[in-house]
Parts: C-alpha cells; sequence; structure tokens
C-alpha cells in the first residue's frame, strides 16, 4: 500500500485492493511484446480538445476508485495499488493496441489517447472487462461533452463525476458466486475443448495490428439475423467461422472451428461490479455433420450459444474455475514467481489454439438523449496472440452497429468474404474502412514473405 513517513511514524493515505480472481492470469501473461489490451473508441461531430479532454479525465478519475490504480507484485501474488499520478492524454499515435508503457502512462491501466474527432481508451485486461470499462468510458465522453459545453451537467444513466464511488462497483462477484464444490477437471474440459480449426497467415512487421470496420444500421442488422432465425451475435459468429472455412486455402483440415463468445455474468448472476464478471461460451461448427452453409453455420452456432448461456450450472462451474487461483489453499500458497512460471510454460508448450477466433459483442450502449448527433459511433478492438491471430469486436450506439476486425496477420481475404456475404444477405448500409495495415511488410520469419 502506498504510505508516507515522517521520522519513523508510518500512515497509511491510501487502500490497495485484491485483483479479481478471474483476472489474476493477466498480469502473469505479458512478455516483452504481449499484453492483454483492448480498446474503445468513440467518433464525435467535432475536433477533440486535448486539455478538455485531459481535465475531464482529472474529473472523472475520483469516481472510480478501481481505475485509479497501479500494478504491483507481492510474494504470492498481484495486487493493486491506490494511483496518485495524474492521468495522461496523449495524441493517438495510430499504433492499435500498442502496449500500455505503464511509466509513460504515469502506471495506470488503462490509456487515453485522441485523433482528430476520435477518442480512444486501451484497457489492460486485468483492470476490467467490456461492461466495466463501458461504464467509466461513458462517464469520461459525459464529462468531456459537458465541459465543452455541449450537454447539461446531469444525466440519467451515467456515472457523474460528483458521485460518490458505489461500494458494490469494487465488489469481486466472482468469489460471491464460488461454488466449493465444482469439479475442477469437468469444468476445465468443457473450458478447453479439442484443438480448434486454425486462422495462419504472414504476421504483419513491428507494432500496432490491422483493422477492418464495417458500419451498418443496426436494425437492418437485426432483421438478417431474424432471417437466419437467431442473434446478431450468433449471425456474426457463424458468418465469421463460414468466411474463415471459405477463405481457407486447406478445404481439409483436421479441427472444427470454434468461436468464442464472452457473456456479460451479470445479466445471470447479478452484480455492480465494473471488475471482470465474464464467462466465455465455445460455441464448435462439427465440419462432418455440417455443411458449409452459411445457415448451417448460424444455426450451429445458436445452438451452442443458446445451450451454453442457459445453463446456469456449467456457468457457475465455469465461474468457479475462473477463481480457482484465488480460491484454493494450494493456489494461494504458491509464491508469485512459480505461478508465473507455470502459466508462461502452459502457453509455451501449448502449440495449437482451442478457438479459431473471439467475436465479442458489447451489445446496444446506451447513451442519454442528449449525446445522440455528438457520438457518432463507436469501434471495439478485442486483443490478440499468436495462436488467435484475428478476432471480432462488436458494439451498438445510437442506431449503428460496427463490425471491427482486429488481426496480426497480413491477410484480408476473411474480411472481403465476410463484409461481401453480409452486404448479399442485404445489409445494404455497410460502409467498410480499414487502415490499411496490410500494406507494409512483415516479420521477417521462416514462414512470411512480403505481403
Amino acid at each position: 500500500m502506498t504510505a508516507k513517513f515522517s521520522g519513523e511514524k508510518r500512515e497509511r493515505v491510501a487502500p490497495w485492493y485484491r485483483i479479481d480472481n478471474s483476472a489474476a492470469i493477466y498480469p502473469m501473461s505479458i512478455t516483452e511484446t504481449t499484453q492483454s489490451i483492448f480498446r474503445f473508441a468513440a467518433d464525435l461531430d467535432e475536433f477533440v480538445d486535448e486539455q478538455i479532454l485531459e481535465d475531464a479525465l482529472t474529473d472523472v478519475l475520483p469516481r472510480f476508485p478501481s481505475f485509479r490504480v497501479q500494478l504491483r507484485a507481492g510474494l504470492f501474488r498481484h495486487y493493486f495499488d491506490h494511483n496518485e499520478g495524474k492521468p495522461v492524454v496523449r495524441p493517438d499515435n495510430g499504433v492499435i493496441l500498442e502496449k500500455i508503457d505503464f511509466f509513460a502512462n504515469h502506471f495506470y491501466l488503462f490509456r487515453v489517447r485522441y485523433y482528430r474527432k476520435r477518442i480512444s481508451i486501451d484497457f489492460f485486461h486485468g483492470l476490467c472487462d467490456g461492461a466495466g470499462a463501458m461504464v467509466f468510458f461513458r462517464a469520461l465522453l459525459h464529462r468531456y461533452l459537458y465541459l465543452a459545453g455541449r450537454v447539461a451537467e446531469r444525466a440519467e444513466g451515467i456515472a457523474l463525476a460528483d458521485e460518490p464511488p458505489r461500494p458494490a462497483e469494487q465488489e469481486d462477484a466472482f468469489v460471491r458466486y464460488y461454488d466449493k464444490k465444482f469439479r475442477l477437471f469437468g469444468a476445465a474440459g468443457k473450458m478447453i475443448g479439442k484443438n480448434a480449426f486454425p486462422v495462419r497467415g504472414k504476421r504483419l512487421r513491428g507494432a500496432g495490428y490491422g483493422v477492418v470496420t464495417g458500419t451498418c444500421d443496426a436494425a437492418e442488422l437485426k432483421a438478417v439475423a431474424r432471417r437466419y432465425g437467431c442473434s446478431i451475435t450468433a449471425y456474426l459468429g457463424g458468418l465469421a467461422l463460414w468466411s474463415i472455412v471459405t477463405a481457407s486455402p486447406d478445404p481439409k483440415p483436421k479441427e472444427d472451428p470454434a468461436v468464442m463468445i464472452p457473456i456479460n455474468l451479470r445479466k445471470v448472476f447479478p452484480s455492480e461490479t465494473l471488475k471482470n464478471f465474464t464467462s466465455l461460451i465455445r460455441c464448435v461448427v462439427d465440419r462432418k455433420t455440417t455443411p458449409l452453409t452459411l445457415e448451417a453455420y448460424c444455426a450451429a452456432v445458436e445452438a451452442e450459444l443458446r445451450r451454453g448461456a442457459g445453463d446456469t450450472e456449467e456457468l457457475r462451474a465455469k465461474l468457479s474455475l475462473s477463481a480457482l487461483m484465488g480460491a484454493k489453499w494450494y493456489m494461494k500458497i504458491l509464491p508469485l514467481f512459480v505461478k508465473t512460471a507455470i502459466t508462461k510454460l502452459g502457453k509455451l508448450f501449448s502449440f495449437k489454439t482451442k478457438q479459431t477466433l473471439i467475436l465479442s459483442n458489447l451489445g446496444v450502449v446506451d447513451l442519454p438523449e442528449s449525446h445522440q448527433g455528438l457520438i457518432e459511433k463507436m469501434t471495439f478492438n478485442v486483443n490478440l496472440s499468436r495462436k488467435v491471430p484475428k478476432n471480432v469486436g462488436v458494439v451498438t450506439v445510437g442506431g449503428r452497429t460496427t463490425v471491427t476486425f482486429t488481426r496480426m496477420i497480413c491477410d484480408t481475404e476473411v474480411e472481403t468474404v465476410f463484409f461481401r456475404r453480409l452486404r448479399e444477405d442485404g445489409v445494404g448500409s455497410l460502409a467498410v474502412e480499414s487502415n490499411f495495415r496490410e500494406g507494409m511488410t512483415p516479420r521477417v520469419d521462416k514462414e512470411a514473405k512480403p505481403c
């Protein structure tokens, strides 16, 4: 904990916080080149004022004590310490999901950037999940618009800068709903599953990932999904897997394609926490029994998603597995360096992927009426890894849905197939944009040649 000294007297001036049990793995997984981060961005109707944005961040941060922290390493586990440093706002350098330089960022675990009309925040996943991050992001956007003289100070459904923090927002909900009697190996087996159809390609050189974003009318997209008899999430998940298999140069791989879809556990197990409280549903398409049609792929993903999200017992088992690091005595007494070594060795010797990609849908982000027209759209970039080099983030704001592919490989054939089929299915409002990262030279290795 942070302390000040007067002679030999030590006075506590700020609290420390336990990392929620499900997030304990994220600090242990940090390497020189990778960091589990995700990005939210909002496009405004006017150019961003850096000073106003910095003032808004300074104003709103005390409302969120679980975000006003820095990462520390103890003997047995990492923990969060209160951070009195000044929060930093800087121009965006265009490098998507660049590692957060904690020292340059005054040790904050989120990074605020801006470019022209866009405000972006990168969040370290050990700090929060998408739902918790969105509460913070909406509060920051509202405070910025208020200081810019564009909206009133009060707004319904927004955490306001002058409100006291809510203790319930700092709860480790995994601990509250942890089931001491859960079966470890049964839960782990269902969560991990078999090897999945991999996405392969020549890797991009240097920092920063490729991004392709499609923006469309939300009602139009919903109507198309209904025609397929499924939710928007299942439709997009099925379309993503179908596009990957269709675009694959290997027509008969051994593995089945699988999409991991995060679900917000707060909808099943009531909690106001802003910390991590998410589980993953693994939706697998059995290629032996499923024809290569979009209808069949969407139906398969819809069935898996409904089964997984509707099975409260299985969700509690997954929840309990995620809380294992801090719930079992034999895990608590392991020194941190041992836990870190086990985590990194496990990743090192896991040669194949258990998922083809992640598709995370934040759903509809409710904004106050006064924000309509001022925030034109939002985008969501999902974290990547070497074994899962392409992921998808979805978010809907003001009747507009954005579907964002983030990738660390050059090839964009999957995105081409995906968005072409989306338009063919009747999403005529679709507009696609790219940062054209594939135009750069990939990393020089045994597999790579210039893109």
